[in-house]
């Protein structure tokens, strides 16, 4: 969350309205439904919640990486994260890394662009793509 327009620390997502939760959403580009159709999704708020204070509250801890290959995808025009950020996963793995930026924003899946299709098939079709599960950590 630390990334988001209009989010800082101290910022307390249990005492702010639905309305205010949808609006940094909206501003982020990560919510692209008419003011008018909010009340359709409110079902989903509590997940929504639940997700972003997950994103909140997680900090990461450097520990072994994976052997797994890590294929990346980043929407060209995401105005979450930064292309050295999606760059860092490659730290994370000893296996193949990839990094593809694809037509869209943040969420480039909805609606996706026939290349973003491509991309993905061809991701899950490579040679490496399905390592053995017991060699999945270095060291085991």
């Amino acid at each position: 969350m630390r990334n988001l327009t209009h989010i800082r620390d101290g910022f307390d997502l249990d005492r702010e309205p639905d309305s205010r939760v949808f609006a940094v959403l909206r501003d982020n580009h990560l919510l692209d439904i008419p003011v008018e159709e909010e009340a359709s999704i409110l079902h989903w708020m509590p997940a929504i919640r639940a997700d972003l204070t997950m994103l909140g509250d997680y900090r990461f801890e450097s520990g072994t990486p994976l052997r797994a290959p890590i294929s990346v995808l980043r929407g060209a025009a995401d105005p979450v994260f930064t292309l050295d950020q999606m760059r860092g996963w490659e730290a994370l793995t000893s296996g193949a890394f990839s990094l593809t930026t694809v037509p869209g924003g943040h969420l480039f899946i909805q609606g996706a662009d026939p290349e973003v299709m491509r991309t993905i098939a061809q991701e899950l079709s490579a040679e490496d793509a399905f390592p053995s599960f017991t060699s999945l950590v270095d060291g085991h």
